[in-house]
């Protein structure tokens, strides 16, 4: 078996000096997942797989070295101090380059197998980047969407040892976190900010929207959304899971009460006067952001409930602005807003949620149909990447063209139908009118 390039790095984690920061990683990434399952790292290792797992610790482990102790110091600056004369010269570029990267999420193309590809960084943008890597570029094909470093040496590009794949919808909800995150770490330090302090405002909001910077703190965020997809695969999905490794992500809700004498009539005709809020039924409606005409998005939804206001924003954070906007809306009507915080176990107590009536298979295949249909239906006018920037419908019009949507979409059945295979991708072959090219 070949020795692994940074094999002697990857033994200097077990010293003492650095046996304290290497259990912080793992509990970063991993703790949530080991609490809720009441495993040790080994019986995860086998629930998941012995290769998976693997991959799953070299993540973590590229993390542990872009990290700096409280004192400053590195585990690669301290191991090549002390050990670098061993190594090669690519070899200490390398585990430089690997300090100084961060996770990303890339789209593939353009693979040459045994050779090369193109890598898209789908948060950071920018030009894509041609990456050398023999033994990937033979097992993956272009579409496919990976997290990985990417690592500049003097001669030529490659990857980090940790990639972890993700099917399409994966993929697009890791985007959605990556917003949700920024928003929400933008928030938290802006609430400690002292009143007034403009410039510190605006250091943190140049600091927030720095994509590089925000990716430095995020790589959990990679790994988690990896392992929550897998584990789904295995165990189905499972709310206790769900409630015990997100405790820091409760359901939120703002109740507003009544004034007194006011009446729902009055409620009613001030929340149907607002443009953004469409009923849906006698005392509820949907709040939608209607600043981009062909793109609304759901911001939450407002119900009366006796002789209240609900509002239950469509996040797991209650955005300050909006409620404000709430309170700003029924200003003589209601009354300062009570916070409520339940977890999934609490819903569970109450009654509200039946996880023991769990879907029958025919239903699942249903529930996985439905909930893709919007996703994929989107990508039919969107610009694709491993289409020359084309929209599938406009490159399906020519007879090159069709031959290529054929192989994108055997990419999409063979690589994005989801854990379990369920999704049935045949309408859109239909769709795009290359029924006859499928194999």
């Amino acid at each position: 078996m070949s020795k692994h390039p940074i094999e002697g790095l990857m033994k200097w984690v077990s010293r003492d000096e650095w046996v304290g920061l290497y259990e912080a990683m793992l509990d970063a990434h991993l703790g949530p997942y080991l609490d809720s399952l009441d495993m040790d790292e080994d019986e995860l290792a086998t629930l998941i797989g012995v290769e998976p797992y693997n991959t799953l610790w070299g993540c973590i482990f590229e993390d542990l070295l872009t990290h700096d102790m409280d004192d400053g110091r590195n585990i690669v600056a301290d191991y090549l101090k002390r050990r670098g004369l061993r190594e090669t010269a690519s070899t200490r570029a390398y585990m430089n380059g690997l300090r100084q990267s961060v996770m990303s999420l890339y789209e593939v193309s353009d693979v040459q197998p045994g050779e090369s590809f193109l890598l898209s960084d789908l948060i950071r943008g920018g030009e894509s980047v041609r990456v050398s890597e023999r033994s990937a570029s033979q097992q993956i094909g272009a579409g496919t969407r990976l997290a990985v470093r990417v690592v500049p040496l003097p001669t030529r590009t490659v990857i980090g040892g940790g990639v972890l794949p993700f099917d399409l919808q994966t993929s697009e909800e890791v985007l959605q976190t990556f917003g949700r995150m920024r928003e929400t770490l933008r928030s938290e330090m802006i609430k400690s900010v002292a009143d007034g302090d403009a410039d510190l405002v605006k250091t943190i909001d140049a600091a927030t929207q720095d994509d590089t910077a925000m990716l430095a703190l995020l790589a959990p965020m990679f790994t988690g959304a990896w392992l929550d997809h897998r584990l789904d695969a295995i165990l189905g999905p499972s709310i206790e899971r769900l409630s015990e490794t997100d405790d820091d992500l409760p359901f939120v809700s703002a109740r507003y009460p009544f004034l007194p004498r006011v009446t729902v009539k009055a409620v009613r005709a001030a929340l149907d006067a607002c443009p953004d809020l469409l009923r849906d039924s006698t005392d509820v409606w949907s709040w939608i952001d209607s600043d981009d005409a062909e793109d609304f998005e759901l911001l939450g939804t407002v119900a009366i409930d006796g002789r209240a206001v609900v509002f239950d924003p469509d996040s797991v954070t209650l955005d300050e602005s909006l409620q404000a906007m709430i309170g700003q809306l029924l200003q003589g009507l209601v009354g300062e807003p009570e916070i409520l915080t339940e977890s999934v176990l609490d819903l569970l107590d109450a009654g509200e949620l039946d996880w023991e009536a769990a879907p029958s298979s025919e239903a699942r295949n249903a529930m996985v149909q439905a909930e893709n249909d919007e996703l994929y239906r989107s990508l039919l006018t969107q610009p694709i990447p491993v289409l020359g920037g084309k929209t599938p419908v406009e490159t399906a019009k020519t007879k090159a063209g069709r031959r290529k949507v054929a192989t994108w979409l055997m990419l999409l059945e063979n690589v994005e139908s989801g854990p379990a295979g369920l999704y049935d991708f045949g309408w859109m072959w239909e769709q795009l009118g290359v029924s006859d090219l499928r194999r």
